[in-house]
């Protein structure tokens, strides 16, 4: 008597594999009550009922044992089943799981590599840089540096050395001998000397107080 899949029942039901079982994992009622049958008391009965009985059993005995052993074998290949799903299969927690993985690692070497590489430019690429633009500044400045100076003296020297002089006439020399603004406003350099070396002329103080002025001055307006 073999097992093709399905479970006969005494009262002629036929139950598939999958109806051997209920949604919450127990057994059918009609299976329930199949085995219920099997394992209730018999009545005591003549020798010939009891032989009776006897060949009864055997074959029920035989169906409960291929029905267990067909349900056990059932919840085996349904570990299996979901044993190699798992093993073979990429599942969307385990995809998830390895998109992470793949992120945190990509975010940890990328700033490694910035830092790294932001030092490497600092120590290596930054001194060859700014050597660079030193020599550069060292090559321009002997070859143009005189020529600059000189085209510079040579455009402001004159009105520089000018300025310079009356500061020191208004601010050293005139001090000695003031004038107010009204009547030095509008005159040279020359007439300010002519006229210091008038006043120092008529004053011999102001010859003893400073001799040095006086012999310029008498050097340059005496003859006129």
């Amino acid at each position: 008597m073999g097992f093709k899949g399905i479970v006969k029942l005494s009262k002629g039901c036929v139950l598939g594999c999958d109806q051997v079982l209920d949604f919450r994992g127990g057994l059918v009622p009609e299976v329930i009550e199949e085995f219920t049958d099997i394992v209730s008391p018999i009545t005591t009965t003549t020798s010939k009922d009891s032989s009776t009985s006897k060949r009864k059993k055997r074959p029920i005995s035989y169906k409960m044992k291929i029905l267990l052993g067909s349900i056990a074998g059932m919840c085996r290949r349904r570990g299996q089943i979901r044993s190699h799903i798992k093993n073979k299969f990429t599942t969307h927690d385990f995809f998830i799981g390895k998109i992470r993985e793949v992120l945190d690692h990509c975010n940890k070497v990328v700033s490694e590599l910035t830092f790294a590489k932001t030092n490497e430019m600092i120590k290596k690429e930054m001194p060859h840089l700014v050597n660079l633009a030193v020599n550069k500044d060292r090559e321009f400045d002997p070859i143009n540096a005189q020529e600059m100076i000189f085209k510079e003296f040579a455009t402001h020297a004159p009105k520089m050395i000018k300025e310079l002089f009356q500061k020191h006439m208004q601010h050293t020399t005139l001090n000695l001998y003031p004038k107010t603004s009204s009547s030095t406003a509008g005159k040279s350099t020359a007439d300010l000397q002519q006229q210091l070396y008038l006043k120092m002329k008529s004053t011999p103080q102001d010859q003893a107080a400073n001799p040095e002025l006086w012999e310029i001055l008498k050097a340059k307006f005496k003859k006129q």
